[in-house]
């Protein structure tokens, strides 16, 4: 115990800095006998072979090899006098203990060598926390694209987004080689390593250690394949899929599409909607005032000159123009993914075993509405180079490229700009809501029928391209100092460079005219000189800052102006030192301890820049800062036959670094007069606070039997807040400020507990419960001040968000057999979130008093119970399965991969006008409505074929086998009267509403949920549902008549026809199929944005050798 206080103190003088980050390698220990008496055998040498790493066991005939790499290893032991011993397939996993025992015989005339197969175990008794590890064989065999980021989430407790237990992937640590792979901006990971350098991958859900820092949610270790130093390694993936729509319904150029039908459809385009169409068609579409309106509106037909008077078609022709958009994808999506290893030529053998890794990943996405940029693509290369520098010592250099292009949400259709790339991805599921989804930036506004929206469907200059780069640079030297000690020191970087900005300005010259026949023609035909003639121009393509539409109609189509004005010039880098110091004081204690430290600089330049739109806010963020972050962290792992414990304590320290304003809350110095520009001069400034916590981890497991266990782990986690809220000062148009830092925001805060039980079933099935909790706090919450007279308005971030999670796992894994593998898991999660304080403040008292007796925003919303499950079958023919002709086994190494998901529809509150998230406006009902359940299939199928000189896989990956529609709750509704009117027409359980006095709507009472559909190809057929008094023709106004025959009517059970004159009961087998077919729902008017993720087919072709 004193050498343990040594090593601890001699730590905490020298100063030590690790990045917190360092578990990325585990230990073999294990114990040799004579095989024939049981008693130990000191001194016998245990080596994995093709290294030179190694121990010798002790009096007791115990040894430990500590800092061993993730993968498959042999193992040798050897002592004189006894005959070897060879273990195959021993595997080791990032920060867990392998135990590996032998038994040696004595030497005699005719034993030879002895080889045996280690056998992993079940259940791993040092374990005690919720651990998953995915091995690159797993990896290969699941049917999805080359991701590590769609892999993790198929783990229990992920979600999409690499959300876990409840809460956002900027949460969690993703570390490649101990690299951590978060930008600074966001502390959002870095995902697109790799597929084919993977070794393996593990996944954390909770009971972190203390040497993890800056960390809630998730731990992600990727390990990199190790290269070889006697050979050289080719793994090659390409997965293609041929152009295809990314949705059910058509583009909005289709003749039926919301913006096109009034505008073409021959019975409304000439005369206006309001003047052929009923009620129900008109509310499906925007209103149109018909092109014989348009024309007796339009500039040249109302002056003095006849020549030069078009005609309504001309001007039909013209629109036609505008929405000549090629909205169908015609881009193939694709990955292609590569690896190389080995000893670098001509050196290797001069420096340390000189080897390298090299990996290149690009991938192609198409996006579902097509801009300037078609699709989505990023490019991402690593390097690592290792060498053993001297015995026992190990220097590795990483490096990682990564340019990706996409869009950005555009400022004037969102809240604002952001960090967060689109990048072609489609919903998960149908209320999959997460910002940088391309079909979330049409839910802004007014959704589709917003006049920007509409321009970012047919125009190719709303929507920003943006560009990131992320670059890495790292290096690690691992020294044993002796056989149970080590050390580690790592230094990194990392940089992001952001650049988003508008595409090339729109030439205004014209290139087309529209003729009187009308026809569209190149502008130097001699046609166009005529005085009656629609001269256009290349609009809708092309920027254009000023505001304009197209001239056309009243119902224009804007080509100019609101969209594409965001810029960004961001760069943010972070430097991180450290080293950490790990010994084996004996064979049951193991201690560690370290210190880290982040230089961070954030150099800032983003927002919008729209200077014909003056009365917008056009916010502008400028702001250059230097954060430091550091801890201390000590930590032992003990090691009992039937107690292994995780016990540490790590000490975050946080300096925001430099001065920040003092101000009163109503503080003139944020007014227009003086404003961003002038607050330095205005305002003094004090030292911003430094921050010390204490978080103390446990992580306790207990080895019931080699068949199971039970675990339990305890620990509080900080992390420092998202440094945009820490520094921003945000100046508007008017020249006020916006929005104001707050530096002194303390460390985020989780404190979680998670207790769990592991059972071996059968010797080949891994059954895993486990239970937690998670109490989140301090976190960051906007809070808005206004004065008086307005002129101060400003928001600022307060520590005031709070909620917590709680839930259970339920998996069971099947790792062996020949024939069959798989998991299934199942996960509950329930979780609430509140506030404390106020969101706004006023100056005035009579208007904060008003505020304070109707503001709902302080209340806590009621947990909210969200299961959903998976399930992986992987069916394997065996690599000697089936007749043998001349080495070719038609029958062997198919294998057949199914994955299955079901997820519980989302729990919403449906007031009778609004659908509404969280806590409901209106008192007696709350999560009174639950949307249809989402579940899905998909499956890979594939076939190796094994040669001399490797392995050649083909394979095929169906998504969505089964074709199944899921109606996304976001953007097939093109504003809220929309929403309504789909809501309105289910038919919902009667007791919806049995909160209030009365329904906020008469309806017909039923199954339906939303979600629920019309049946594809069935025409609509309204219900009117009759008052008490009894049923009316529903015939609308004199000047917009219904045709009353065309609904059915509903009373009291029963269905009837309107004939003309009466009523009459309706015809049962119409009124069955009505119902069968759901023809009765209202469907979402922007169709062709209502169903994602069609039956799409993946080709692919892997090469090993």
């Amino acid at each position: 115990m004193k050498r343990a206080l040594r090593i601890l103190g001699t730590l905490l003088l020298v100063g030590l800095w690790t990045t917190g980050a360092w578990a990325q390698t585990g230990k073999i220990t294990g114990r040799v006998v004579d095989a024939n008496t049981g008693e130990p055998l000191p001194g016998v040498n245990v080596v994995i072979e093709g290294t030179t790493m190694g121990a010798t066991t002790d009096i007791d005939g115990y040894y430990t090899i500590l800092n061993v790499r993730p993968g498959t290893y042999t193992l040798r032991a050897s002592f004189v006098g006894y005959v070897p011993q060879v273990v195959e397939n021993v595997q080791v996993d990032v920060g867990l203990t392998t135990e590996v025992n032998f038994a040696l015989q004595e030497t005699a005339i005719g034993l030879q060598e002895v080889v045996v197969q280690a056998t992993r175990p079940i259940v791993q008794p040092d374990v005690s926390a919720s651990i998953v590890n995915i091995d690159a064989a797993v990896i290969a065999a699941l049917p999805v694209a080359t991701d590590v980021a769609q892999v993790i989430g198929l783990q229990p407790g992920f979600e999409p987004g690499l959300v876990v237990r409840g809460y956002g992937g900027n949460q969690i640590a993703f570390l490649l080689d101990g690299m951590n792979l978060a930008d600074p901006r966001t502390n959002a990971p870095f995902t697109g390593v790799s597929f084919t350098a993977v070794e393996e991958v593990q996944a954390q859900t909770g009971g972190f250690t203390a040497e993890y820092g800056n960390v809630r949610s998730g731990l992600i270790n990727v390990v990199m394949k190790e290269p070889r130093t006697n050979r050289y390694t080719v793994d090659l993936i390409l997965r293609y899929a041929p152009p295809q729509a990314k949705t059910f319904d058509g583009t909005p150029n289709d003749a039926d599409a919301y913006w096109v039908r009034p505008f073409f459809d021959p019975a409304v385009a000439m005369i206006g909607t309001n003047a052929a169409w009923d009620d129900w068609t008109e509310n499906q579409f925007p209103d149109f005032e018909g092109w014989q309106a348009a024309a007796a509106a339009y500039p040249a037909n109302n002056d003095d000159d006849p020549s030069n008077d078009v005609t309504p078609q001309q001007l039909q022709k013209a629109y036609e123009w505008m929405v000549r958009k090629n909205n169908s994808i015609d881009d193939p999506d694709y990955q292609i993914d590569g690896t190389i290893t080995g000893p670098v030529p001509g050196l290797a053998s001069y420096l340390g075993n000189l080897r390298f890794l090299v990996s290149h990943r690009r991938t192609q996405t198409a996006f579902v509405i097509p801009q300037r940029r078609r699709a989505y693509r990023d490019y991402t290369t690593q390097a690592k180079v290792v060498s053993d520098v001297t015995a026992g010592a190990k220097l590795e250099l990483v490096g990682l490229w990564s340019k990706r292009k996409g869009l950005v949400r555009p400022v004037s259709i969102a809240d604002g700009a952001t960090a967060d790339m689109v990048d072609g991805s489609t919903p998960a599921y149908p209320w999959d809501g997460r910002s940088y989804l391309e079909n979330m930036i049409f839910t802004g506004g007014e959704g589709i029928e917003d006049h920007v929206a509409r321009a970012a469907l047919y125009g190719d200059w709303v929507i920003n391209p943006m560009n990131i780069d992320y670059t890495l640079y790292g290096a690690k030297l691992t020294h044993a100092l002796t056989p149970n000690t080590f050390y580690e020191v790592q230094v990194q970087r990392v940089q992001t460079d952001y650049l988003t900005g508008h595409i090339p300005y729109r030439n205004p010259d014209p290139i087309v005219c529209v003729t009187p026949e009308p026809e569209i023609r190149p502008i130097d035909d001699p046609a166009c000189q005529a005085p009656n003639v629609i001269r256009l121009n290349e609009a809708p393509f092309g920027y254009e800052p000023k505001g304009m539409q197209d001239g056309l109609s009243a119902n224009g189509l804007r080509i100019g102006g609101h969209g594409g004005v965001a810029y960004d010039t961001s760069k943010v880098s972070r430097w991180v030192f450290g080293a950490s110091l790990t010994s084996q004081l004996n064979r049951y204690l193991q201690v560690k301890g370290g210190f880290e430290l982040h230089l961070s600089d954030y150099n800032m330049n983003y927002g919008e820049e729209d200077p014909f739109f003056v009365h917008h806010a056009n916010p502008k963020y400028r702001w250059h800062r230097k954060p430091q972050q550091g801890a201390v962290y000590l930590q032992s792992k003990l090691e009992f036959k039937g107690l292994i414990a995780n016990l540490g304590v790590r000490l975050d320290y946080f300096n925001p670094s430099g001065e920040w304003y003092v101000y009163e809350p109503y503080d003139r110095a944020f007014t227009p007069v003086i404003g961003a520009d002038e607050i330095d001069q205005v305002l003094s400034k004090e030292p911003v606070d430094k921050q010390l916590t204490l978080s103390p981890r446990l992580g306790i497991s207990f080895p019931v039997s080699e068949n199971s266990k039970l675990y339990f782990n305890y620990g509080h986690f900080r992390q420092m807040p998202d440094p945009v809220p820490l520094f921003e000062v945000e100046r508007i148009s008017s020249g006020a400020v916006g929005r104001i830092g707050n530096p002194n925001l303390p460390l985020q805060k989780t404190v979680a507990y998670e207790l769990g039980f592991e059972q071996n079933l059968f010797d080949m099935f891994l059954l895993r419960l486990a239970g937690y909790y998670r109490d989140v706090s301090l976190q960051a919450r906007n809070i808005n001040f206004q004065s008086i007279d307005g002129e101060v308005n400003y928001w600022v971030a307060r520590p005031w968000n709070y909620g917590d999670v709680r839930g259970f796992e339920i998996s069971l894994a099947k790792n062996r057999g020949r024939w069959i593998q798989g998991f299934v898991n199942y996960t509950y999660m329930s979780r609430k979130t509140g506030n404390f304080g106020f969101q706004y403040n006023y100056e005035n008292p009579v208007q904060q008093q008003q505020y304070l007796l109707t503001t709902t925003d302080h209340y806590q919303s009621k947990p909210i119970p969200e299961p959903f499950a998976r399930f992986n079958l992987d069916f394997v023919t065996p690599d000697d399965y089936g007749p043998n002709y001349n080495g070719f086994r038609p029958l062997a190494g198919w294998r057949l991969s199914l994955l299955g998901e079901w997820r519980a529809g989302q729990v919403l509150t449906w007031t009778g006008q609004e659908l509404v998230e969280g806590i409901s406006p209106v008192r007696g009902i709350e999560h009174n409505v639950r949307w249809k359940d989402y579940y899905n299939f998909d499956l890979r199928l594939s076939k190796t074929f094994t040669t001399n000189l490797g392995e050649v896989q083909f394979f095929m990956d169906v998504t969505n086998v089964f074709n199944i529609r899921h109606m996304n709750r976001w953007s097939g509704f093109t504003g809220p009267d929309d929403l309504r009117d789909y809501l309105q027409s289910l038919h919902l359980p009667a007791n919806t509403f049995e909160g209030l006095e009365s329904p906020p709507y008469q309806f017909v009472p039923g199954n339906d949920k939303p979600g629920d559909y019309r049946k594809p190809g069935v025409e609509f057929v309204p219900i009117v549902v009759c008052p008490p008094a009894g049923c009316t023709p529903a015939v609308g106004s004199n000047d917009d008549p219904n045709d009353p025959t065309r609904p059915l009517y509903y009373r009291d059970g029963t269905y009837y026809r309107y004939n003309g004159s009466d009523f009459v009961e309706a015809d049962p087998d119409f009124v069955k199929k009505v119902l069968d077919d759901k023809a009765y729902i209202d469907m979402p008017n922007a169709d062709f944005f209502t169903f994602f993720n069609p039956r799409r087919v993946f080709f692919g072709l892997r090469v090993s050798f």
